[in-house]
């Protein structure tokens, strides 16, 4: 699902970066887009993480190292 999400978000802080180089919007809400798009890039790697690491654990405790990698 966040993987649905990024590239709009990507796209929105682009939107916001340009409206603030262009004076068109304020710092609070630029901050605030950009904090949203790092926050969510920040839960999807922790998630992949989180993947590698369940892979792991499942291979090992199989006895299967290196068999599952994602």
């Amino acid at each position: 699902r966040l993987d649905k999400h990024l590239p709009a978000l990507h796209q929105m802080a682009d939107d916001a970066e340009r409206a603030y180089a262009q004076h068109r919007l304020d710092p609070l809400t630029y901050l605030n887009i950009e904090d949203t798009l790092l926050a969510q890039q920040d839960e999807r790697w922790n998630l992949v993480q989180a993947m590698w690491q369940a892979n792991i654990t499942l291979d090992t405790l199989a006895g299967w190292p290196d068999a599952g990698s994602p």
